[in-house]
């Protein structure tokens, strides 16, 4: 099955590529701060636990 696009969806692409072109190397790099430094401690000291919840809900004392 071909995807088909209109004359103005491929004009519109046209002119957004040749002005952006997304890449892992224009993200920049953060330091890790406390929450990133406590959020890689409990991963490590509980590999079995894959849960998502909010920073609100986690003990970081366990």
């Amino acid at each position: 099955m071909e995807i088909r696009y209109s004359k103005q969806a491929e004009k519109f692409w046209n002119i957004i590529s040749e002005h952006f072109t997304p890449s892992w190397d224009s993200i920049e790099e953060e330091e890790l701060d406390e929450f990133d430094l406590q959020m890689l401690k409990a991963i490590e000291s509980d590999s079995e636990r894959h849960e998502f919840t909010s920073k609100e809900n986690i003990n970081w004392d366990e």
